[in-house]
């Protein structure tokens, strides 16, 4: 809630402005009023996405508490925003690094997006150096993982948390582990 205040008060400033702009028919007020149109545009979506990654990483964190037996998860860095690290299974090492791209995303930006998140995890896969060698994932946040996401991340696995869940369940033998993880996008 508190991140909304700064919204309201931006909103409180503008309606302000366009009162000032009628109360004494100076154009310049109009104007500033209209410019804090588009900054409460950007702030509101920027307090969406938060609220979107953040609750997309707290859904991975419950994923990955319920792994199943046998499963584990090594050397995790991130915060509310951003999670990388291993999921370590019999036969299985998945070097996963979340992106938050968006499901709206689509040509350059999302080819930028998805390499750069490929590119890191290989690199987090190549780092392991004990036992056997990682698979390179990458886990869309606020994205489905379609095709069109699978193509522009080549060689990493792309999958979204459905896709995560399906995976590791597929390679513990039992099918997919988890059947609450819901629809981000």
């Amino acid at each position: 809630m508190v991140r909304v205040i700064p919204l309201l008060v931006v909103a409180f400033i503008v309606g302000s402005l366009f009162r000032m702009a009628n109360e004494f028919g100076v154009g310049l007020f109009r104007m500033f009023g209209t410019f804090g149109i588009a900054v409460m545009g950007a702030l509101a979506t920027q307090i969406v996405t938060a609220w979107q990654v953040e609750g997309a990483v707290r859904e991975l964190h419950e994923l990955l508490k319920k792994l199943p037996e046998g499963w584990k998860v090594t050397g995790a860095r991130g915060d509310s925003r951003r999670w990388r690290g291993y999921i370590v299974g019999p036969g299985r090492v998945l070097a996963v690094v979340t992106t938050p791209v968006a499901n709206y995303a689509r040509g350059r930006g999302l080819s930028r997006a998805l390499e750069r998140a490929a590119a890191e995890a290989r690199a987090l896969a190549d780092a392991r150096s004990q036992g056997q060698p990682a698979t390179p994932c990458v886990l869309l946040l606020r994205r489905r993982a379609d095709e069109e996401a699978r193509l522009k991340a080549a060689g990493a696995l792309v999958l979204d948390l459905e896709g995560l869940a399906e995976e590791v369940g597929r390679a513990w033998g039992g099918g997919k582990f988890a059947t609450d993880a819901a629809s981000l996008v």
